[in-house]
C-alpha cells in the first residue's frame, strides 16, 4: 500500500481504517489516470453550458446591466472578488419588500474552481427575484481553510454594506456553498456564529438567515478515507489544506458541534442540507450524519410554528454531485419569490426529483420563519 507522508501523526482510529482500504502506487496510477480522462470528457459534454454562460456574462447580463463584474470585497487576498447578479429591475415583490440575498461560496476540492463556472447559476436565481452573490476565495496552496473562512467572513462583511445597493437588506442574507464550498461555510457557521467550549463565538462576525449545504463535507476525517477508498488522497488538496491529519477535527463541522451537550445549542440560523442520493464524490452519508448530529445538539423544534430557525434535510434520489448544481442550469420551474405556493412548500426529510432542487432553493429562502 501507498500511505501519505504525515500519516504517522494520525489518531489510532483513523490510521486502522486508513490501512483498511489504502490502495498500491499502481493502483493510483490507474485511478489517476482514469479520472483526469473522465474530467476531460465531462468538461467536453459541457460545451452547451459554456456558450450560455459566455453569452449571459458578456452580452446579455452585461447588455441589461444585470451582472456586476470582478467586485473587490476585500484587500486581504488577490483572489477576494465576486460578482452580483440582479434581479430585473421591472419586477415588484409582493411577499417581501425587498429582495433575499444568496452568497454562493463554490466547490473545487479546496484547490479548484472559479465563480464563471456558475454564471447560469446566479442567472436563474436572479431571474426568480433573488439578488445573488458568487465569490472567488483563497485556493490551496495559496492559503488553507484559515484564509477560505476568513476569506467568507469578509465577503459577509462587504454584502452586509453594501446589500441596499442592490435592493436587498442585511437580515436577509443567505449563505450556500457546493461541496468544499459546502464545508467552508459550515466551518464559518461553526466557528463564527455558535460559541464553543474552548473558545467563543465571534461578536462581530456578520450573522445570516439560513446556511444551505448542497453535497457537503461535513467530517473530514470520513471524506479522507473516502478519498482514500477512490485512490485519490496523495492528490486530493483537502488534506494540506485542512493542515494535515491532525487537524481533521479541528475543521470537522460534526466534530465542532459534537463537542457539546444534547440540546444544548440554539441554531444561529436555518440549517438546510440538500445532497443527492447518486453522489459518489461526497456520500450522502455526509449529510446524514451532520443532519443528526445537529438534530441531536441544537435545541431547534422542527414541529413548532413559533420557532425562529429550522434544519431541513433534503435528499434528491435521481441526483449526483455535479447534478445538485448543473441541475438548476436547465430547470425551467415557473416559481419566483413573488409567487411561491406555500401549499406545496419544502418539508423536512422530503424525498425529491431532480427538477425540484431549483424549487427547494427558492422555497427555503423565502420560508416564512
Amino acid at each position: 500500500m501507498s500511505l501519505v507522508s504525515d500519516h504517522d501523526v494520525m489518531d489510532k482510529e483513523l490510521l486502522v481504517k486508513y490501512k483498511q482500504v489504502a490502495k498500491s502506487k499502481i493502483q493510483k496510477f490507474f485511478i489517476t489516470t482514469k479520472l483526469v480522462i473522465g474530467n476531460i470528457l465531462f468538461y467536453l459534454e459541457c460545451w452547451s453550458i459554456a456558450i450560455r454562460s459566455i453569452l449571459y456574462y458578456f452580452f446579455v447580463g452585461t447588455k441589461s446591466n444585470r451582472i456586476i463584474k470582478d467586485i473587490k470585497y476585500s484587500a486581504k487576498r488577490p483572489r477576494n472578488v465576486c460578482d452580483v447578479y440582479l434581479p430585473k429591475k421591472s419586477e415588484t415583490s409582493v411577499t417581501t419588500k425587498i429582495r433575499p440575498c444568496l452568497v454562493f461560496v463554490h466547490g473545487g476540492s479546496w484547490g479548484y474552481g472559479d465563480k464563471i463556472q456558475y454564471i447560469l447559476l446566479g442567472k436563474q436565481l436572479s431571474d426568480r427575484g433573488i439578488i445573488v452573490v458568487v465569490c472567488n476565495y483563497t485556493l490551496y496552496p495559496k492559503g488553507t481553510v484559515t484564509e477560505m473562512v476568513d476569506d467568507v467572513e469578509q465577503l459577509l462583511v462587504h454584502v452586509k454594506n453594501h446589500v441596499h445597493e442592490y435592493g436587498g437588506t442585511p437580515d436577509n442574507i443567505h449563505l450556500a456553498g457546493h461541496s468544499a464550498g459546502a464545508h467552508i461555510t459550515a466551518l464559518y457557521v461553526c466557528t463564527r456564529l455558535i460559541e464553543h467550549p474552548s473558545s467563543t463565538a465571534v461578536p462581530s462576525a456578520p450573522s445570516i438567515r439560513s446556511f444551505i449545504g448542497m453535497g457537503g463535507v461535513y467530517d473530514i476525517s470520513d471524506h479522507f478515507i473516502h478519498e482514500s477508498k477512490r485512490g485519490l488522497e496523495h492528490v486530493s488538496p483537502m488534506r494540506p489544506a485542512c493542515k494535515g491529519p491532525s487537524k481533521f477535527k479541528q475543521y470537522s463541522p460534526c466534530h465542532l458541534l459534537e463537542l457539546h451537550e444534547e440540546k444544548s445549542l440554539t441554531l444561529p440560523c436555518n440549517i438546510f442540507l440538500l445532497h443527492g442520493e447518486l453522489d459518489k464524490t461526497v456520500p450522502i452519508s455526509s449529510a446524514e450524519k451532520f443532519e443528526y448530529i445537529i438534530s441531536t445538539r441544537f435545541k431547534s423544534n422542527n414541529t413548532r410554528k413559533d420557532s425562529p430557525y429550522r434544519y431541513i434535510f433534503n435528499r434528491y434520489p435521481n441526483v449526483g454531485h455535479i447534478d445538485l448544481v448543473f441541475g438548476i442550469y436547465d430547470d425551467n420551474a415557473p416559481i419566483n419569490v413573488d409567487g411561491i405556493d406555500y401549499n406545496t412548500s419544502t418539508s423536512p426529510d422530503m424525498k425529491s426529483t431532480k427538477k425540484s432542487v431549483l424549487q427547494d432553493i427558492i422555497r427555503l429562502i423565502d420560508r416564512r420563519t
